[in-house]
């Protein structure tokens, strides 16, 4: 990818790059002890925390892939409400709100630093007094944090293809903003219905 490519791309998103450290530095003012010390809206958060677990870095490190996706969602089903060409105030949002549905999408996907927190937390405190806590839940967070891992690293390794992932992941949050995906009430239940059983199974 030329640099002249990468240098558009990167700017051009900026704005969502700023929603997604935003996002980092949002989680972690909610969190309890714990304060943000530096915050760089281009490029990274840096905190510090008392007695940080798993679930906290895991929030922390994912919170972009939340907040980003539901703005970009809420974006896409905003501009479906509006007739966009009914005048040119209704075009401009309608075009404000298209460019800020792309930039938050394209900007979800956690790097491979805020993937991989939670597992290396794990792994600090496995010969702790947290270790029933960690062979509960351990795998749970090793299968929730594999799609993050994977798309990083792949990402880390090549631009084009992040580029490739990052608009595939795009394209889905206007279909499911648009209503052509439409994701349901149902489907979180079945999903926490398949998560109980797990737990269940693992318990058992």
């Amino acid at each position: 990818m030329s640099v002249k490519f990468h240098n558009s791309i990167y700017y051009g998103t900026l704005p969502g790059t700023f929603l997604h450290e935003l996002a980092h530095a949002i989680v972690i003012w909610l969190l309890p002890n714990a304060r943000v010390i530096e915050l760089d809206l281009t490029s990274h958060v840096e905190y510090e925390a008392y007695n940080m677990t798993a679930t906290r870095t895991f929030l922390v490190g994912y919170a972009p892939l939340f907040i980003n996706t539901i703005i970009s969602i809420i974006s896409v089903y905003a501009v479906s409400q509006i007739d966009s060409f009914s005048s040119i105030k209704s075009l401009l949002i309608s075009i404000g709100l298209i460019y800020t549905a792309l930039v938050t999408a394209f900007t979800a996907f956690p790097s491979i630093s805020d993937a991989i927190a939670p597992l290396q937390l794990l792994h600090a405190q496995l010969f702790t007094r947290r270790l029933p806590f960690i062979l509960l839940l351990g795998p749970f967070f090793l299968l929730l944090s594999i799609p993050g891992l994977t798309i990083s690293y792949i990402s880390q390794k090549s631009t084009y293809i992040q580029f490739i992932l990052c608009c595939i992941y795009t394209t889905l949050v206007f279909l499911i903003g648009f209503e052509i995906i439409v994701i349901t009430v149902e489907h979180f239940e079945v999903a926490l219905l398949m998560l109980e059983d797990y737990m269940k199974k693992f318990i058992n």
